[in-house]
């Protein structure tokens, strides 16, 4: 029978089965033996699947008992008259139905604190605070979040607070308390109210079962300097040429790019790649600042990395090399992506933990320290202070999915004393509604990039030309409630997760930022894409799947999707440049890799990156001992000539921000010849696939060239002078 997945599992497609005489024992400990009739199956298995999770296991003496662990409420807050874009339906109870977009100003209801709690000082150090974690992510049965230590007995004791009352009413001293958990964490709260059980009981099933309080992540220890920005933030961003990259940059560095006063986009990139092939001293500093770090027991890189501190000739050993080479490589990797090096970092999204003290505690003694607005507080950032911070969460589709907001500017002497030490937490007020605006995100273990470069934020605060977008709401979608002992019924629910098509989504929505995000194009096309993109950012919350069937029914949507004729053309003409991607392609699907596993878009996928790679990823070689200057990483006059740069522009171009052809274009043409391979003798059709296109490339090699520029000027003109900076090729070679 079908048994429990985890979210992850999900994400892959995967699925248990265990023999049908150890489904009901196995059902059973996980279930901790409640009866559940008809609910949301989508949601029990999720809940159950949270069994799943890796984690470490606590192994603390009297911890599952109800006067250490409790649960309050979680309180809800109304934000009066807000802006948002919402879509509503036509008001029929059919499955399929027509939604319509809506833009007006409503009362919008908060949840305060959703999916996460506190943690005493005392329990923290079993979870891992003696080596410098303050955060933690937890899992039990049917408990899933995060929580952060601050230590509450303490500041409890200094306001007068003795007791803490849970959500049923019950008073727990406070001295007593070392896990305080909200009711968004224990999703089984309901089931444990229809069966009956106290939470005295329900701890006491956790200790029957043989069931414990596990850690599945925690807060990193390192200071964040940069982090990660993606193509999806790059086809939303108002910039320029010159804050892309400046034209009169050399294309290999003699010195660091750091010694240039000037800021452009992929200078941080550029910085860090420099870093690791060239700059003796950042390479040895990117070793020894592990040591400052405590560790429970040193393993043989600590051992080498201290040998090293004793002894910095030893950089020069293979082991150091070898990591420096390759974290180069992956810098030149995720460049040929769109996935560029910012100042900034990543952090779990909280909401103002003052508040939820204030709350736990009844006391109006911290309200003075609230956060309010915009206004965000992220202890002990590594990087300078700066006006203004752009938050961002993948995935990345419109506008309204970025947040500007300021610092806090004067920390308060409690928040300073017992939330200072929060390193990877940035608090915001819920009531902001900035959690909405990043997607619909909540508190249980979701992490934000925020931007600190001074130039992506007034890149950010330049696009809002006509005020801050209002934020997407997502409509409530209707249940679909199913007998929880149906085994058929939760294969079907389980199945149903594994087609959501969010990737198809997020790429069909991809296409049209570029347009609707470009300056340069027409004012009503732009006005219209930007209206289409909000039905595609809403679609990928699975509360609001309701609204796939009609988003596959718009025009714009299946022309894309479905219309074969064009992933032909760009077959022959250019976009499969290489017989051996093809072939790479054809036999991970014939031989099994794809059959039952995976799709086989996505092992063209894969094979598309693995040459993309091989092509424009793989030239991060340290310079040689006594050569000072770097060759850059799109330097390609060394490796290819002025012929194929033609063609490895167009290659690039679509590898660094990953257009329709990568895709959707890849997924339509094989689907429409998938039916046609299986029945034909593989093996066969491998080798006759490969003779032909040796016979037709060479003929079409010049037409390829001509017709794969234009292709590329036509689809998005604002990001050809972004293709020439990366390849560096003159616009007369390929526009000419």
């Amino acid at each position: 029978r079908v048994f429990e997945g985890s979210a992850n599992m999900s994400r892959h497609s995967q699925i248990y089965f265990v023999r049908a005489d150890l489904y009901d024992v196995l059902r059973e400990r996980t279930m901790l033996g409640m009866t559940i009739g008809t609910c949301q199956l989508s949601k029990l298995c999720a809940y159950n699947g949270l069994l799943f999770t890796s984690g470490e296991r606590i192994q603390e003496e009297r911890l599952l008992y109800p006067d250490r662990i409790i649960v309050i409420d979680n309180p809800k807050s109304v934000v009066k008259d807000a802006p948002v874009i919402t879509v509503e339906d036509d008001g029929t109870d059919d499955p399929v139905r027509t939604y319509h977009r809506v833009e007006k100003r409503m009362d919008v209801e908060v949840l305060e604190f959703d999916g996460e709690g506190l943690v005493s000082k005392e329990l923290s150090r079993t979870l891992g605070s003696t080596w410098g974690h303050h955060s933690f992510q937890i899992r039990m049965p049917y408990v899933k979040g995060v929580v952060h230590e601050v230590d509450y007995k303490k500041l409890f004791q200094e306001l007068g607070v003795t007791e803490i009352t849970d959500i049923w009413g019950g008073k727990h001293r406070v001295s007593d308390v070392d896990l305080i958990l909200t009711k968004s964490m224990f999703k089984g709260f309901v089931w444990m109210t229809e069966n009956g059980l106290t939470w005295a009981e329900y701890l006491e099933r956790c200790r029957k079962y043989d069931h414990a309080l596990y850690v599945s992540g925690r807060d990193t220890l390192q200071p964040q300097t940069t982090t990660t920005l993606n193509y999806q933030f790059l086809s939303t961003l108002a910039m320029t040429d010159e804050e892309f990259r400046p034209k009169d940059l050399p294309l290999g560095w003699e010195h660091s790019p750091a010694e240039d006063a000037r800021d452009w986009l992929t200078k941080t990139t550029e910085i860090a790649y420099y870093d690791f092939a060239a700059n003796r001293q950042a390479r040895l500093n990117y070793f020894l600042q592990e040591l400052a770090f405590p560790v429970e027991q040193p393993d043989r890189r600590r051992q080498r990395i201290e040998l090293l501190q004793q002894n910095p000739g030893f950089l020069d050993e293979p082991f150091f090399v070898k990591e420096a080479e390759e974290r180069a490589k992956q810098i030149a990797a995720q460049y040929a992506k769109g996935e560029l090096l910012t100042t900034g970092d990543t952090r779990y999204l909280s909401d103002d933990l003052m508040r939820l003290l204030a709350y736990i505690s009844g006391s109006d003694a911290l309200e003075a320290e609230f956060l309010s607005g915009n206004t965000i507080y992220a202890p002990k950032a590594a990087y300078r202070e700066q006006e203004r911070y752009t938050l961002l969460r993948s995935p990345h589709i419109a506008r309204n999915e970025e947040a500007l907001v300021q610092p806090l500017k004067t920390v308060g002497t409690i928040r300073e004393k017992y939330l200072s030490q929060l390193h990877y937490v940035l608090m915001v007020d819920s009531r902001s509604l900035i959690p909405d605006r990043l997607g619909g995100a909540d508190y249980d273990g979701d992490t934000v990039k925020t931007i600190a470069d001074p130039l992506l934020n007034a890149c950010v605060l330049r696009g809002y030309t006509d005020g801050v977008p209002p934020v997407l709401k997502i409509p409530a979608a209707k249940p679909r409630l199913s007998d929880a002992n149906d085994w058929e019924a939760r294969f079907e629910t389980a199945k149903n997760t594994f087609s959501s098509r969010i990737g198809q989504i997020s790429n069909a929505a991809l296409r049209r930022s570029l347009i609707a995000y470009d300056e340069n194009s027409d004012d009503e096309m732009r006005k219209q894409f930007r209206k289409q993109i909000l039905f595609y950012n809403i679609l990928p919350v699975s509360s609001c799947s309701v609204l796939l069937p009609f988003i596959l029914q718009q025009p714009v949507f299946q022309a894309v999707f479905h219309f074969p004729i064009v992933p032909l053309i760009l077959f022959v003409f250019g976009f499969f440049d290489h017989s051996v991607l093809l072939h790479d392609t054809l036999r991970g699907f014939v031989f099994g890799k794809a059959a039952g596993r995976y799709p086989i878009h996505i092992i063209l996928r894969e094979c598309i990156f693995k040459h993309a790679f091989q092509r424009f990823g793989s030239v991060s070689i340290p310079p040689k001992p006594g050569v000072n200057k770097v060759t850059h990483m799109n330097d390609l006059s060394d490796r290819r000539s002025v012929h194929n740069s033609v063609s490895d522009a167009s290659h690039l171009f679509m590898s660094l921000f990953q257009l329709h052809v990568k895709e959707a274009v890849f997924t339509v043409f094989l689907r429409h010849i998938r039916q046609h391979i299986r029945k034909l003798f593989f093996r066969l059709l491998d080798r006759i696939t490969l003779d032909i296109l040796h016979v037709i490339h060479r003929p079409l090699i010049r037409l390829q060239t001509i017709i794969s520029a234009k292709i590329v000027r036509s689809i998005i003109p604002q990001y050809q002078s972004v293709c020439l900076k990366i390849d560096h090729i003159h616009p007369s070679l390929i526009f000419r």
